[in-house]
């Protein structure tokens, strides 16, 4: 290797960086909706519609990590990196597979339409492609320069869509189902040996690789953090979004309820219209 990389001062490492922190912030700067007892009883919810795509962009971060979180010990998994730009990795996975920045998408009731340069929803044209492609393209540059060897880093985007269809074969960057993503990453041809995937994990684990980001509890309550946290890879950045989280979800379980009992109430008052139809026919015949 052309320049040996080593840990900073402290020992920290960046696999407790918490997923997820740049959408979680977005989404708890915008104030929650007032809803009232009727509205909460009816299943309102509490997000302002200025905080909705922050708080799926959050969900879908959480998702993948918690995806990631699965994988063996010969891979590394880092989250939520800033490059010198300003531009942040969702997820930068580094194993035998090669080097992998991630970009995750909650695109939940849209139908996806993917071609050879970008993703289409509901018909519209997006720079997902473009973004996720130039976010890999920087992040190479950068690796490459601190390990003084070449690291490629392949750009992949995870979208959960309502429908997710390929008009491309081979677009410029992958674009995966989340219930696909482990598949398709652990089914990729070997790239890197042991020990070069080991040093490629040193140089991005190393905090003075990115631009500072915070860190999870763990990361601040540990001494050293050589070893993987054992808390849970999905946990929240904050009590704030873990609180506000519950409540969207408390808040759509009352609305499918009421949309069951409505269903239910209008399939009774169909049922009993045509027993007393019946009725009044059998009465007058």
């Amino acid at each position: 290797m052309a320049q040996v990389v080593t840990r900073a001062a402290d020992g920290s490492a960046l696999r407790t960086r918490i997923p997820a922190f740049d959408a979680s912030t977005a989404c708890l700067a915008v104030p929650t909706r007032e809803r009232g007892r009727v509205g909460r009883m009816f299943g309102a919810s509490p997000l302002h519609p200025d905080a909705v795509a922050s708080f799926r962009k959050a969900i879908a971060e959480h998702r993948v990590a918690a995806i990631l979180g699965r994988f063996g010990a010969d891979w590394t998994m880092l989250h939520s990196l800033r490059l010198l730009d300003g531009s942040v990795i969702d997820h930068l996975a580094v194993g035998p597979r090669g080097v992998y920045a991630i970009t995750s998408l909650d695109l939940r009731g849209v139908r996806v339409r993917v071609d050879d340069l970008s993703v289409s929803a509901d018909g519209d044209r997006t720079d997902h492609l473009r973004d996720a492609h130039y976010v890999a393209e920087l992040a190479a540059r950068h690796l490459s320069d601190l390990a003084g060897v070449a690291v490629p880093v392949i750009p992949v985007v995870v979208i959960r869509a309502k429908e997710l269809r390929f008009i491309s074969e081979s677009p410029i960057v992958a674009v995966v189902a989340p219930i696909e993503l482990s598949r398709w990453l652990l089914t990729r041809h070997r790239r890197l040996s042991s020990r070069v995937s080991a040093y490629f994990s040193l140089v991005a684990e190393d905090p003075q690789t990115w631009l500072a980001a915070p860190v999870s509890k763990e990361a601040v309550s540990k001494e050293t953090t050589s070893e993987m946290p054992s808390g849970d890879p999905t946990e929240e950045p904050s009590d704030a979004f873990r609180a506000l989280r519950q409540q969207v979800d408390a808040a759509a379980r009352r609305r499918r309820v009421w949309k069951s009992a409505l269903l239910g109430t209008a399939a009774a008052a169909a049922l009993i219209a045509v027993a007393l139809g019946h009725a009044t026919l059998v009465a007058f015949s």
